[in-house]
């Protein structure tokens, strides 16, 4: 039985809802992870000019690393193409779980992360490359079902619709912060902003002739 269409609704509904939350930086993992009923969730960056990868993880917390120590380019690139046409791709399909288990791969990352399975799908943004990596402990052997790779692939072109509404909105908290900024800088007095936490966000020191 695969995923209920209201479990996919209400996944795309709080994934919309994350975007007016204030600092809110990107697509919330956590929430296709529990749609999915995956381990952990995985998203792969790489920006035009960029020579490495970059993942973020997120299963309660959020880790980003460069992946070139795992993955060469031509890794990614393969799956890249593999995923060109929208559809999700298991990577149980081009390695087998023996292949994978005796990876350094599986050994150092995924296997303390309880993957190993996944169901890979990628897309183009106006920047680069996005991807997602759905993750399943290997030693389970529940690998995503036709299904499952059905709901992954429904949900891609909300999540390419957030990442721009994300996108659109940094840029706009960058122009609102320059344009105080310029503010501040007119104003005869020193200036000094601290946030929540105590850290200087800005400075204006008078210099005297």
């Amino acid at each position: 039985m695969g995923l209920e269409s209201t479990a996919l609704a209400d996944a795309v509904r709080r994934l919309y809802a994350e975007v007016a939350v204030p600092g809110a930086g990107g697509i919330d993992l956590n929430v296709l992870r529990e749609c999915i009923g995956a381990e952990h969730v995985v998203m792969t960056s790489m920006h035009d000019g960029d020579t490495e990868w970059r993942a973020c993880t997120q299963f309660g917390q959020v880790e980003e690393r460069e992946l070139g120590q795992w993955l060469t380019m031509a890794d990614h690139e393969s799956l890249v193409r593999l995923t060109a046409s929208g559809l999700p791709v298991r990577t149980s399909t081009f390695l087998s779980r023996r292949a994978m288990a005796s990876t350094e791969l599986y050994q150092e990352v995924l296997r303390p992360l309880n993957g190993g399975l996944a169901a890979v799908s990628y897309w183009r943004e106006h920047d680069g490359w996005r991807g997602l990596s759905y993750c399943r402990s290997l030693e389970s052997g529940h690998d995503f079902r036709e299904d499952e790779l059905a709901s992954i692939q429904a949900l891609v072109p909300h999540l390419r619709t957030i990442e721009q509404l994300h996108a659109q909105l940094r840029q706009r908290t960058r122009a609102s912060v320059d344009a105080a900024h310029d503010m501040l800088n007119l104003a005869p007095q020193a200036v000094l902003l601290l946030d929540a936490a105590g850290r200087v966000v800005f400075l204006k020191v008078l210099i005297k002739n």
